[in-house]
């Protein structure tokens, strides 16, 4: 991302607000708080290349060895290359590779399916381990967890429920950039196929992608940060998601720290990208104006700062030939 220094648009504004670069504490936090509701606004305007990312997604974790997992939950299984559902409590590993194939540890885990079918449980009959049953209680569909033979009635210790599988990707995975808004998604890397179709997705509490591949590669805004906190101060320790200024931008601390900001292992710098240079501190002025019932001089300060937006967006769709073409879309 072109960035440019925070400090460098908060003086603009000033400069704009009272014909000089600085401000006294109460009119520097009023103008903060203006120069940060702008920029969220502007950075979530258009797909903008310097706030977009592209990034290959699975729909859930991956399984880790080692850790334990609870009933419910679902993980990618990199070297079998699918997706289980935890039906019991445990570490033990999705599949295991026996005689050239993937085998299910069926006692523990499921393959992942959008729908299940199975036979209708009866009395008297000998199950075993992966075998899907329908119950007689509520009609749906159970998998075997241990050998054994059926009584009298329907036993929920030794099933586990099947649920159909959503493929869906969170605005917030770990170790991946948080999404603000999707642009596209494609089955392989944009950056490198250019002539590749559109996946269908839906929107809810999460992303939902209407494919049957194992990933698919998102092109994003990504997530605005806020420009707001306290000034840095030396030997205090900060927790993780405290945010400072300090030597003319803000940071957002990784972890609990009591380095400075200049320390990447700890800290991250909050960016302002530079196509904002001009548009934000005479958008916070034209607030400013407002806020003071200078209706008018508002008016034609907040018309010279979306004419500044306005430009950018032109040097990206006309002078550098980056029209939004409509994807074609494709039920993959």
């Amino acid at each position: 991302m072109r960035r440019v220094a925070y400090s460098q648009i908060f003086e603009q504004a000033c400069q704009l607000a009272f014909g000089q670069r600085t401000a006294n504490t109460e009119d520097a936090a009023t103008l903060q708080v203006f120069l940060d509701n702008r920029l969220n606004e502007f950075w979530s305007d258009f797909f903008w290349p310097d706030v977009s990312a592209v990034e290959e997604r699975w729909f859930r974790p991956w399984w880790v060895d080692g850790d334990t997992y609870l009933e419910g939950t679902e993980v990618y299984h990199a070297p079998s290359d699918a997706y289980y559902r935890c039906l019991d409590e445990t570490s033990i590993e999705p599949a295991t590779f026996v005689d050239g194939q993937w085998v299910v540890e069926t006692t523990d885990w499921a393959v992942c399916q959008a729908e299940y079918s199975g036979e209708e449980w009866a009395e008297g009959m000998a199950y075993e381990d992966g075998d899907w049953l329908i119950s007689p209680l509520d009609n749906k569909v159970y998998q075997v967890l241990v050998d054994h033979t059926s009584g009298s009635s329907w036993n929920a210790a030794v099933v586990g429920l099947l649920v159909s599988f959503v493929r869906s990707i969170d605005w917030e995975q770990t170790g991946m950039t948080a999404i603000d808004a999707v642009e596209k998604i494609t089955p392989a890397d944009p950056r490198i196929f250019s002539d590749q179709q559109s996946i269908d997705f839906a929107l809810f509490d999460n992303i939902v992608v209407w494919t049957d591949l194992k990933s698919v590669w998102v092109k994003f805004r990504s997530r605005p940060g806020t420009w707001s906190g306290s000034v840095f101060v030396a030997n205090t320790t900060y927790a993780a998601g405290d945010q400072v200024y300090y030597s003319g931008d803000w940071y957002v601390a990784l972890d609990s720290t009591t380095a400075t900001p200049d320390d990447a292992t700890h800290w991250e710098r909050i960016p302002v990208p530079y196509i904002f240079r001009d548009c934000a501190p005479m958008a916070a002025y034209a607030d400013w104006l407002t806020a003071e019932g200078q209706h008018e001089k508002a008016a034609a300060m907040q018309k010279m700062a979306m004419s500044s937006l306005e430009r950018e967006k032109t040097k990206i769709l006309l002078d550098q030939s980056q029209s939004k073409h409509k994807p074609v879309r494709s039920y993959r």
